[in-house]
């Protein structure tokens, strides 16, 4: 690994770290969940805006459709 990290012109630590397996699990994990959220609230902003557009789209066609009044 470290002659890989060197490879790509990366640091190497000279020693295992502060952060115990366990501390690093919790933050991947908060930082999984925040993106996860993250992501949900993306998929559903697009999922409205789909949304919005097809409701307007059959708003158009249905006003097209209406027969003109008499002038």
């Amino acid at each position: 690994m470290d002659d890989f990290l060197r490879f790509n012109e990366r640091e190497v630590l000279p020693h295992a770290g502060k952060i115990s397996k366990k501390q690093a699990d919790t933050k991947a994990h908060a930082a999984y969940e925040l993106f996860a959220a993250q992501r949900q609230a993306r998929k559903e902003i697009i999922g409205e805006n789909d949304q919005f557009a097809q409701l307007t789209a059959a708003a158009k066609r249905i006003a097209d459709t209406k027969p003109k009044g008499k002038k």
